[in-house]
C-alpha cells in the first residue's frame, strides 16, 4: 500500500510491543494444548507488512474456548514460513488464565520475562 517505509516499520513495532505486553504476568499460567482451527495471512493496515492470524481452540476445566493470535512480519518469506508451521489441525501450546479460562496466549519458551514477582 505505502511501500516498505516508515509506516510499515511503525506498525510492525506497535504490533510487536502489544504482543509482548500481553505476555506480562502470564508466566505462572498453566500450559495446555490447543488445536489450530485456521491460520491465514493478511496485510498491514498502513504499510506493506503481513499479519499471520492463528485461530485455535482448546479445552480447559471441561470448557471449550477459542483464541486468536496475530504475529506481524515485514518480509513475505518469513510470513509464509511461519504460516507453513501452523496449518489447521496442528497442536499449539497455550497459556490459559486460571481465573478467566477464556483468556489465553500461545506459549513462547523464548520469552522469559513474563513472570511477575
Amino acid at each position: 500500500m505505502f511501500g516498505t517505509g516508515v509506516f510499515t516499520y511503525a506498525e510492525f513495532l506497535l504490533r510487536k510491543i502489544l504482543n509482548l505486553s500481553r505476555r506480562i504476568g502470564t508466566g505462572d499460567w498453566p500450559v495446555t494444548d490447543a488445536i489450530i482451527s485456521r491460520s491465514d495471512q493478511s496485510q498491514f493496515v498502513l504499510g506493506s507488512g503481513y499479519v499471520i492470524a492463528l485461530r485455535y481452540k482448546y479445552r480447559n476445566a471441561d470448557q471449550r474456548s477459542e483464541g486468536i493470535y496475530k504475529e506481524p512480519y515485514i518480509y513475505p518469506n518469513y510470513a509464509a514460513a511461519y504460516l507453513g508451521r501452523f496449518p489447521g489441525g496442528t497442536k499449539l501450546p497455550v497459556r490459559v488464565n486460571p481465573k478467566e479460562i477464556s483468556r489465553s496466549i500461545p506459549d513462547d519458551p523464548r520469552v522469559d520475562f513474563i513472570k511477575v514477582k
